[in-house]
């Protein structure tokens, strides 16, 4: 292979030797772009699926956070009407909420961390925890029992909503 070399001139070395150069710098070219390209696919979904997450965990933060003032408005409300027009609010918060729970649950479990699935469990649990006791107090007004409803919110309504709020911070500032 070297007797090639010496039986050449300078010029044909010349030549040869930046060709070489040449299609080493188009490999590694190509390969690069490549690289970049399988990266940025890779960053694309990650970001994409992460910006759901949070996009859900907004969603989720907004209706509960609604739904706290909202069942404290049902204790204090006098009016009839107005008082039929908050329970509305609470039932569309509600699907609201269960619009978003639906889609992340599919995604959490789909490719998720360990520590996200365990958060959305505890999500789920303050959830549950919650809403009897929302229940509890709705019942309560329409039964005219309004110092157990405001027992119960002060005692028991107020912490869980404040548990689930915090919850809920936890995923969002996971994401």
């Amino acid at each position: 292979m070297f007797g090639f070399f010496t039986r050449t001139t300078v010029q044909a070395r010349l030549i040869i030797g930046f060709s070489i150069v040449l299609i080493m710098m188009i490999v590694i070219t190509i390969v690069g772009i490549s690289s970049v390209d399988t990266i940025n696919e890779s960053m694309t979904i990650i970001t994409d699926k992460n910006s759901a997450k949070q996009r859900y965990a907004i969603n989720f933060r907004g209706s509960v956070h609604d739904r706290a003032i909202a069942i404290r408005d049902v204790v204090l409300i006098k009016d009839a009407n107005e008082l039929e027009d908050t329970l509305q609010d609470i039932e569309r918060l509600e699907t609201f909420y269960n619009d978003s729970r639906i889609p992340l649950d599919r995604l959490m479990m789909n490719n998720s961390m360990t520590e996200e699935i365990v958060i959305l469990n505890k999500i789920k649990g303050v959830e549950e925890q919650t809403m009897p006791l929302v229940n509890s107090v709705i019942s309560a007004i329409k039964l005219g029992e309004q110092e157990r409803a405001n027992s119960l919110l002060l005692d028991a309504v107020k912490p869980a909503f404040t548990e689930w709020l915090a919850s809920i911070h936890r995923l969002d500032l996971k994401e």
